[in-house]
């Protein structure tokens, strides 16, 4: 009796602790999670659930046969209405329900039965992606400071565009956002950006697969962009965006660098090289820089008639040392002009909304857009 006695008062205890409130604390987090299975069965012998995958080498995760499943959890934290934090944990997409023990090693060149066979796509690891602080300073003129992740469309698309879909919380920098006087007549945001390595620049890379670049050095490449909002009343606003792109390879000549072709200062005779020291430092080269600026105007002269005004220019520079010739090594498709190259550009709209109360609008748009 007495054991059946605790048992209701246990279970009667632990049905009362389940039955308090959540804490309040719980309320400062927002949880949000997802499951997603692909089923893809195409009539051929391909084994991967990408139709394409990557055009420009081998994927061992495309393919038309296969069915997989993938998991995403995104978490934001709020401590105080003026810090937020968040990141997102989102696995490899890829893996076949048949990859049951992959870790992410890969044997190609042996028999192999076990599950180091395949590589990390099949491994259907977990990436953190996303991670960010947002939070506002007691500083004057400045409203939030971001530093991680950001989809980037806070500028345009003429100079740092918004980043697509599947890269959205992949670039990451550093980010200010304020405004002056009391009504806020001037806003302005600043960023500096990591570049990334595979695809700004000559090459399609800050280095990686360049001819002319033996030691890819992408730690040091930023962006940096800059963003300036003026109301103009009743007329509409007016905004100027600039950026500029830097990417750096080291001076392999220099004796600190890792990889120098003079380590200890000495010519390929054993003799000293004249100014050469080492001072803890490593020197680099410039191998492409890029600016591009535009002044934009929104205008609203009448209630049903607006314009929109452009101009921009753009300034290219480039090492032939560190960058070998695109164009010419890839059938004529560069993402870059290869050359140091000036241009403008400039477009210019205007929407006519029904000025005869008929129903009946009218758009036009011309623009010139240089190199």
């Amino acid at each position: 009796m007495n054991r059946l006695f605790r048992g209701v008062a246990l279970l009667l205890a632990g049905g009362m602790c389940f039955a308090l409130p959540a804490e309040g604390a719980t309320e400062n987090f927002e949880l949000n999670g997802s499951v997603y299975t692909k089923w893809l069965y195409r009539n051929n012998d391909s084994q991967g659930i990408l139709s394409y995958g990557n055009p420009f080498w081998p994927d061992d995760i495309a393919g038309e046969n296969g069915v997989g499943s993938e998991f995403e959890l995104s978490i934001i934290g709020r401590p105080s209405t003026n810090v937020e934090a968040g990141a997102r944990l989102k696995s490899r997409f890829g893996g076949l329900w048949q990859d049951w023990w992959e870790s992410g090693q890969i044997h190609y060149d042996e028999p192999n039965t076990s599950g180091d066979s395949l590589g990390m796509n099949r491994a259907q690891y977990i990436k953190l992606r996303g991670v960010y602080v947002r939070f506002a300073p007691p500083i004057p003129t400045v409203e939030w400071i971001k530093v991680g992740a950001s989809d980037l469309s806070m500028f345009n698309p003429w100079t740092i565009g918004k980043i697509r879909y599947i890269d959205r919380d992949n670039a990451n920098g550093t980010f200010i956002e304020g405004a002056f006087g009391s009504d806020r007549f001037l806003r302005y945001q600043l960023g500096v950006i990591a570049l990334p390595k595979l695809w700004v620049g000559p090459w399609w890379s800050t280095g990686i697969g360049d001819p002319n670049v033996v030691i890819p050095f992408m730690s040091n490449d930023y962006a940096y962009g800059s963003r300036l909002d003026y109301e103009m009343g009743d007329w509409g606003t007016l905004t100027a965006v600039s950026t500029l792109t830097y990417d750096l390879e080291i001076d392999r000549a220099d004796p600190d660098a890792v990889g120098s072709l003079y380590p200890a200062c000495e010519d390929d005779l054993g003799n000293p090289i004249p100014g050469c020291q080492k001072d803890h430092r490593v020197g680099t080269f410039t191998r492409y820089v890029n600016s591009v600026s535009t002044l934009e105007a929104n205008l609203d002269p009448t209630d049903n008639l607006s314009v929109n005004l452009l101009g921009g220019f753009s300034h290219q520079r480039l090492d032939p040392n560190l960058s070998a010739n695109g164009v010419e090594m890839n059938d004529g498709v560069s993402p870059i002009v290869y050359a140091d190259t000036d241009s403008f550009a400039a477009r210019a709209r205007g929407e006519w909304s029904d000025p005869f109360d008929i129903g009946l609008g009218f758009q036009a748009e011309y623009f010139n857009i240089g190199q």
